[in-house]
């Protein structure tokens, strides 16, 4: 009997997996992923994270968008909803492509290197460029959520960048999905207790997730 309570608590905290008669190693690190392969994934949820982040959203605001597929699809819905005089940051391809055409949007690229496989831009340039403005708000998105509240991503190059994005926003807005609740990927990008909102999609299991992050003092909107 106590055997079994501990392997249930040690399940409930995302240490292992019980199964019937025993337990299962929970696998930690997050593998790598290419751009065409995250763009696709969990789209439900993306589109539910951005319909909540617009509300944010406001006309005149400076704002950085990270490179995360879920900034992609709130670039979208940003030029959906037609909201003017933004001033627009990202190191993301493909949102400056997205923009380009859009006039009441002023778009600023942070330069650097391409990554290709991600689709997004890296590098000293890219983090010189973003040391030197200071913004309203930065929505991002992070590959897992670790039960001791550590936010992570696959990439170091990246995990540079969206450092100095946290750095230089005033609020920063984390978008993410309950899948990535107990998950670590190889590099830290922050305490979750520097985020001043968590937006994500309330799905069944990652209630008491939530609850633990609103008794660190940090706004939850699901």
């Amino acid at each position: 009997m106590t055997i079994n309570r501990d392997l249930r608590k040690l399940h409930k905290e995302g240490k292992l997996i019980a199964v019937r008669g025993g337990a299962m190693r929970r696998s930690r690190n997050i593998p790598e992923s290419y751009f065409s392969q995250r763009i696709n994934a969990n789209l439900d949820v993306k589109h539910i994270l951005a319909e909540k982040a617009i509300k944010y959203v406001k006309p005149g605001d400076s704002i950085i968008l990270d490179s995360s597929t879920t900034a992609i699809i709130l670039c979208r819905r940003i030029v959906q909803e037609g909201i003017r005089d933004l001033t627009i940051i990202t190191n993301s391809n493909t949102i400056i492509h997205e923009l380009a055409s859009h006039e009441n949007i002023t778009v600023i690229s942070t330069g650097g290197m391409l990554l290709s496989k991600f689709q997004c831009l890296v590098g000293p340039l890219a983090e010189l460029l973003i040391s030197q403005v200071r913004v309203n708000k930065f929505f991002f998105s992070v590959a897992g959520v670790s039960i001791n509240g550590e936010l992570t991503d696959t990439d170091i190059q990246e995990v540079n960048v969206k450092k100095k994005m946290m750095e230089v926003a005033n609020k920063k807005i984390l978008l993410v999905g309950s899948h990535k609740f107990n998950k670590v990927a190889l590099y830290k990008v922050a305490d979750i207790e520097s985020l001043d909102l968590i937006i994500s999609d309330g799905a069944k299991g990652g209630e008491a997730f939530l609850e633990a992050i609103r008794s660190k003092g940090i706004e939850v909107v699901v």
